[in-house]
């Protein structure tokens, strides 16, 4: 066993157990336990942490990406409907402050900050699977923003649009600096991400995050360089 098989993902203690990359909760209950999935050694305090922010996570993509068949909408119906039955908490925690329409739509406000956990959590896990050691905070800030949703503020779209221009540019223009994955299919694309990350770990690393080929998330691993005074 090599030394990151025995280092957990995080924080660097002896790992016990895996974590899966994304959750197992968003495939297919059964078949997704075939796949081969991604995994990253973890130790038991940072393995499913996070649960909670998981099933709320995929509650909201599932109810966006879910227009008409699709295995975001069999997701839902599976995994999210039966816990909003049973748990008044969880429905709460995903009613709060919608507003339903007359044509059946409606919208919903999501927890920001519950998003951001996990996604600094499937971050810390693809950096360490790429690079073979843990997520550094004194070297790299961690940002995320989520094109996919509706958003207001004019910063918030000042960086979507950034970002949107940026990545378009390095796709046409510099193919090579994007590492492509996407996760086992089960007939349709569960997730998929594109890393760009010139100098490796050493510089900033931007993420794309692709759910159910409809759900967009962008993570932005910003290099904190160093001082220099003259």
């Amino acid at each position: 066993m090599t030394k990151n098989q025995r280092t957990c993902y995080r924080c660097a203690a002896t790992a016990t157990t895996k974590e899966h990359f994304p959750p197992r909760c968003f495939f297919p209950k059964g078949e997704g336990l075939n796949l081969q999935l991604k995994t990253v050694p973890s130790c038991k305090e940072h393995n499913n942490d996070k649960s909670s922010d998981d099933q709320y996570l995929l509650a909201h993509i599932c109810m966006n990406a879910s227009k008409g068949p699709s295995l975001a909408r069999e997701t839902f119906l599976r995994s999210i409907s039966p816990q909003l039955a049973r748990s008044p908490k969880f429905t709460s925690s995903i009613a709060e402050g919608a507003t339903h329409f007359a044509d059946g739509t409606g919208s919903y406000r999501v927890d920001v900050g519950r998003f951001d956990n996990f996604f600094d959590h499937l971050c810390w896990a693809l950096y360490f699977d790429r690079y073979g050691h843990p997520f550094n905070e004194s070297n790299h800030s961690i940002n995320h923003t989520y094109p996919t949703l509706h958003a207001d503020d004019p910063g918030e779209l000042e960086v979507r649009a950034f970002l949107a221009g940026m990545i378009g540019n390095i796709r046409q223009n510099h193919p090579k600096q994007v590492v492509s994955y996407e996760a086992a299919k089960v007939d349709e694309s569960v997730y998929s991400n594109e890393i760009v990350d010139p100098i490796g770990s050493d510089g900033s690393i931007t993420i794309v995050h692709r759910f159910y080929g409809l759900f967009e998330a962008i993570s932005m691993l910003s290099r904190k360089w160093p001082r220099i005074y003259a």
